[in-house]
């Protein structure tokens, strides 16, 4: 797996545009140059990980710990008493996010 080509991969048109929103540019132009700065910025990190620079750099996927949600018997069982749910109970629940569309 080329770890150029992924990196670039997320960079679709809606985060381009968005970008380009906040910069001043337009879509296509934002998505030409944060793509040609991936290869430095990914080589700045190489170094960074090199010489135990490893040991400073942490990795939160869609900047969300999953840690902080990880499923345990006893958070659901916490979870479920302070709600008013028995152990029997079934409980359905949906995250999302609501945002307005351009």
């Amino acid at each position: 797996m080329n770890l150029v080509d992924l990196v670039k991969s997320q960079i679709t048109s809606q985060v381009a545009g968005q970008l380009g929103n906040l910069l001043g540019g337009t879509t296509s132009e934002t998505k030409s140059a944060v793509e040609a700065a991936v290869p430095a910025l990914l080589a700045a990190l190489a170094g960074k990980a090199t010489g135990g620079g490893a040991d400073r750099i942490t990795v939160i996927l869609n900047a969300i710990d999953p840690q902080q949600f990880q499923r345990t018997a006893a958070r659901r069982q916490a979870v479920r008493e302070a709600l008013g749910y028995a152990a029997s109970d079934v409980v359905v629940g949906a995250v999302g996010r609501h945002d307005a569309r351009r």
